[in-house]
């Protein structure tokens, strides 16, 4: 018991820092796409999230993808993909 009062702080700073990145919202997703993907409707976070309509740019044309969803899992990293995105047309 002694260490979890010598670490505390330490603790609490990792603790508070896992919270606020499991926070962050998927409006923060859109910066990290190319210029060529257009998301809007965004809601839920980066790791969980959904976009109502999106849609991306293909030989200056558009290529409606419909609603599409996201789930990132890294704990499955090793043995299976992190990633999973489905997308709902019509």
């Amino acid at each position: 018991m002694a260490w979890l009062i010598k670490y505390r702080r330490g603790l609490a700073g990792t603790l508070l820092l896992v919270l606020v990145v499991s926070q962050i919202p998927s409006r923060t997703f859109q910066g990290l796409l190319p210029d060529s993907v257009f998301l809007s409707g965004l809601s839920g976070t980066i790791w969980s999230g959904q976009a109502v309509r999106a849609w991306t740019m293909i030989d200056e044309r558009p290529l409606m993808l419909g609603t599409v969803r996201w789930r990132i899992e890294p704990w499955r990293l090793g043995w299976s993909t992190p990633l999973t995105v489905t997308s709902e047309w019509g």
